[in-house]
């Protein structure tokens, strides 16, 4: 069940329908997600509710998405997309740390929704890859 998966420390709730609320834990804090859109094998994407402890200092997360597409060669296309409102100034200087902390979280999303594929496939060896290809 998507909603019991585990992405970052654990996801609590339902993700399988349109306005079902997600709970997502982390080391440092947690982020509540509304469900806005879900298009099995197309789309998916959420509203941010609440948001304790992740980044909250420096920017307030507003919602993201996925979207997947089948590639040539049999494989599945991610993207990820998110969207913040900065509260930080000096902009121009905050830009890069912005984009390195996004990849990061990406990065950790992807990985764990690829071993939770994996696991689901029945492969017992399941382990986040050691490379992804983030554009």
């Amino acid at each position: 069940d998507v909603g019991e998966r585990v992405i970052g420390r654990a996801l609590l709730g339902d993700a399988d329908r349109v306005g079902a609320v997600m709970k997502c834990l982390y080391e440092k804090g947690h982020v509540e997600k509304l469900v806005t859109e879900r298009r099995r094998g197309e789309r998916f994407a959420f509203a941010i509710i609440e948001q304790v402890g992740i980044e909250d200092r420096s920017a307030e997360l507003l919602g993201g998405s996925f979207e997947f597409a089948p590639t040539p060669d049999g494989r599945t296309r991610v993207t990820v997309q998110s969207t913040y409102r900065p509260k930080l100034d000096a902009r121009p200087l905050w830009r890069p740390f912005e984009r390195l902390v996004c990849r990061g979280m990406h990065r950790q999303v992807l990985e764990g929704v690829r071993c939770q594929i994996e696991r689901d496939e029945g492969r017992r060896d399941a382990t986040p890859p050691s490379r992804l290809e983030l554009q």
